[in-house]
């Protein structure tokens, strides 16, 4: 006489896409990435169609190129690991990623050189100044935007005020927000040029026309698009969708709503 017993697994998979649209329109989707897991940040070459994101779809957070139909594995975060960033050089021969206090640069022949920081800081974005990374440093648990020499490792404040979501344009401008005022700052200056009249900034992006910010409101997300030149404005409301990212063709990725998919399996 036998008997058989049987064991039902049940697992859940999470999964963040990312929706590619060509133009602020979001009318005609172009690439989309939905592998398992959180896939997050992306960001073009300013000169080709390179695309760097993170994803922890082989289980571990970790920084991927992708062009076409070919990809690679720029890094894998160890235990303890974190990856705080990623940005290109505004003539796309280089890029730039942080792990941990660990800024690495890679150039167009894919060599690599590191620099050990004193301390961790999220990196925003590449200025005009081809030595010189826009990141954000921690005070008391809030962002301050500064700037990281890559030659030395030094690191400056622009401010002693917290302010997030800074992204620099390739004019030597740098936007930042403090809850509902957004703000210009160029050559030592700080200036507010807007103020919303509801909900509150979320995150900023910027093309060479166009700074982009998606606001978060009660009713769901927003996508405000300001001029450069004049900060005239135009909105499109995206509901439960909510704005991962520009490039400078003024392309727009969306992170889509996030799905649990469960799976049962029988064990015998």
């Amino acid at each position: 006489m036998s008997t058989t017993s049987e064991l039902l697994l049940s697992t859940r998979q999470f999964t963040l896409a990312l929706q590619e649209y060509s133009d602020f329109s979001l009318s005609s989707p172009l690439a989309r990435l939905s592998y398992r897991g959180a896939n997050l940040f992306p960001s073009r070459n300013p000169i080709n169609d390179e695309l760097l994101y993170l994803s922890d779809k082989q289980g571990t957070q970790s920084l991927y190129m992708r062009q076409a139909a070919r990809e690679q594995a720029i890094y894998h975060a160890k235990a303890g690991e974190h990856l705080n960033g990623l940005a290109w050089s505004l003539d796309g021969q280089r890029f730039a990623y942080i792990s941990n206090e660990t800024l690495t640069i890679v150039d167009g022949q894919g060599m690599s050189r590191s620099i050990t920081l004193t301390h961790p800081v999220y990196l925003r974005g590449w200025t005009q100044d081809t030595n010189k990374l826009l990141v954000n440093e921690l005070s008391n648990g809030h962002p301050i935007p500064a700037i990281l020499n890559i030659t030395s490792g030094a690191v400056t404040r622009l401010t002693d005020q917290p302010a997030s979501c800074a992204v620099p344009d390739q004019h030597g401008r740098i936007y930042y927000t403090r809850g509902k005022r957004l703000f210009r700052y160029i050559d030592g200056t700080e200036l507010e040029i807007k103020t919303l009249r509801k909900g509150e900034y979320d995150d900023l992006f910027v093309s060479p026309h166009y700074l982009y910010a998606s606001v978060s409101t009660a009713q769901g997300y927003w996508l405000y698009r300001y001029s450069l030149s004049d900060l005239t404005i135009q909105t499109q409301f995206l509901g439960e969708r909510m704005a991962a990212g520009v490039d400078h063709q003024d392309r727009v990725w969306l992170y889509e709503q996030p799905s649990m998919r469960q799976q049962l399996m029988t064990l015998k």
